[in-house]
């Protein structure tokens, strides 16, 4: 275990070292931005914020320096922090993630990736729009980001992550968009019912992933309350799908399913003449007494056997 965590961490300062020496692809004005000698250069701004926790910056600051009567200020390293572009650590934990990517705990020969956000408060801004989420029960404020991520469930590393403002929130965007660069193969996307969503289906059946989505139950306003399902409490079907952005009498009489001009879907523009074909299997389960639950999966009925008979 000591030599792992010695390599890991060998790792991590090479990658850190590989940044420092080309920083002016990660600042914001490369001619001038710590150019001069600083107690705070650019390796060890680095260094500080990935050793920081949740304490105070003064505190956060005289651990990293030990206390040093000569650590610098708080106000020398927000100076120093403005001048640093958020794709440096984009760049590090993408190289770093790369480097440090396990392989060998898979299911059935497939990665489990599991995808999933969560809120990050940040520091009260009134003057920032972009991230002004929301009054809480006091009417006050509040600043977040929305954290969304990749994460390989056997393996236990994360594998991409998603940073998006109030401004531009969209769990489904950030998922696609996750799915669209992974250099990952042989991958079961899971995720809960917030990614109950065609176009989160479409695009991991383009990349040649695999996928399992809990959905909402069928008497709810769902993707499965519009299929026509058995009457059964159990079930575990095929369904196809042919959407069109045309809602003529024409494509109704051929079975086409429309998809309005508002709805996101980015392998059918919005007014395109075209079709597209979306299978998969919809699987309906007991999890209690009298509780249910539905996924809607592209797994192969073959190797990935559901309980029903």
């Amino acid at each position: 275990m000591s030599n792992y965590i010695n390599q890991v961490s060998d790792s991590l300062k090479n990658h850190i070292s590989e940044l420092a020496n080309n920083p002016c692809l990660f600042l914001r004005n490369p001619n001038v931005d710590f150019s001069r000698k600083r107690k705070i250069d650019f390796k060890t701004f680095i260094g500080i914020m990935m050793n920081s926790g949740g304490a105070t910056m003064s505190k956060e600051l005289l651990d990293f320096f030990d206390f040093n009567k000569n650590t610098p200020s708080v106000s020398a390293f927000t100076q120093q922090r403005s001048k640093v572009l958020p794709e440096a650590f984009e760049y590090l934990f993408k190289s770093f993630t790369d480097d440090n990517l396990p392989t060998t705990n898979n299911y059935h020969g497939y990665r489990l990736i599991a995808c999933d956000g969560s809120n990050l408060t940040i520091a009260t801004n009134q003057k920032d729009p972009e991230t002004f989420w929301e009054r809480n029960q006091h009417g006050s404020i509040v600043n977040k980001l929305h954290l969304n991520a990749f994460y390989d469930i056997l393996n236990r590393i994360y594998t991409d992550v998603l940073v998006q403002t109030a401004a531009d929130y969209n769990e489904s965007r950030a998922c696609a968009t996750m799915i669209d660069r992974s250099k990952l193969e042989h991958v079961i996307l899971v995720a809960d019912r917030g990614y109950e969503n065609y176009n989160i289906f479409a695009h991991a059946i383009e990349k040649g992933w695999k996928f399992a989505i809990r959905v909402k139950d069928k008497n709810s306003n769902g993707i499965a309350s519009g299929l026509n399902l058995p009457p059964n409490d159990e079930f575990d079907i095929d369904i196809t799908q042919i959407f069109s952005r045309k809602n003529t009498k024409t494509t109704k009489n051929a079975g086409y399913k429309w998809m309005p001009a508002n709805q996101v879907f980015d392998y059918l523009p919005r007014k395109s003449d075209k079709t597209y074909e979306l299978s998969f299997r919809i699987i309906r389960f007991p999890i209690g007494s009298n509780s249910y639950e539905i996924i809607i999966t592209n797994l192969d009925r073959n190797i990935f056997i559901s309980k029903i008979v």
